[in-house]
């Protein structure tokens, strides 16, 4: 359903709970496409309206969604890999799930979350216990060659990787 297509009074209505913000009214546009137009679904703030987009996904995509967010807004393949539980092909389409969503895009040779605000409400999807160690092993920020200079300087994160994997699972389990 195009805007053109919707009734006045739902335009209003849009216009109104969007406050003219862009990535609030792409956001309805898109709910009230999926919802056939049933304007009583729109939530009330763009928060509220993220975090129902990102609760709609599939289960299956969640990890990497949470581990994208921790390592900020843009990142590579073989980060996500390294930092995530999943197996390679399930990664993969995770990503691709994430790319037909719009949550994340192609950017070079790696991806981004579209918005920073939807970096920002996947993060703070992630219950407190489970975000320490994430964060620890890959959200610090830094781009995948300051990881290839660690590991070639001879710094060993196996060990530190599988005690913050288990310790991160453990917090999603607990939190």
């Amino acid at each position: 359903a195009g805007c053109d297509a919707l009734p006045d009074h739902v335009m209003r209505e849009v216009l109104e709970k969007s406050d003219h913000v862009p990535l609030f009214l792409e956001e309805v546009t898109r709910m009230l496409a999926q919802s056939a137009g049933a304007v009583e679904s729109i939530p009330r703030t763009l928060r509220e309206l993220l975090s129902a987009r990102l609760d709609g996904l599939p289960v299956s995509t969640r990890d990497v969604i949470r581990v994208g967010s921790v390592i900020g807004r843009r990142f590579s393949r073989e980060l996500l890999l390294s930092v995530s539980e999943k197996q390679p092909a399930a990664v993969d389409e995770a990503i691709d799930i994430l790319l037909d969503a719009a949550i994340f895009l192609t950017e070079g040779d790696g991806y981004s979350f579209k918005h920073v605000l939807l970096r920002d409400e996947a993060y703070d999807h992630i219950p407190r216990a489970a975000r320490v160690p994430l964060t620890l092993h890959g959200g610090s920020g830094p781009d995948d060659e300051h990881f290839r200079k660690a590991i070639a300087a001879g710094i060993n994160i196996v060990h530190i990787n599988t005690e913050l994997r288990v310790a991160w699972r453990r917090g999603l389990e607990e939190g």
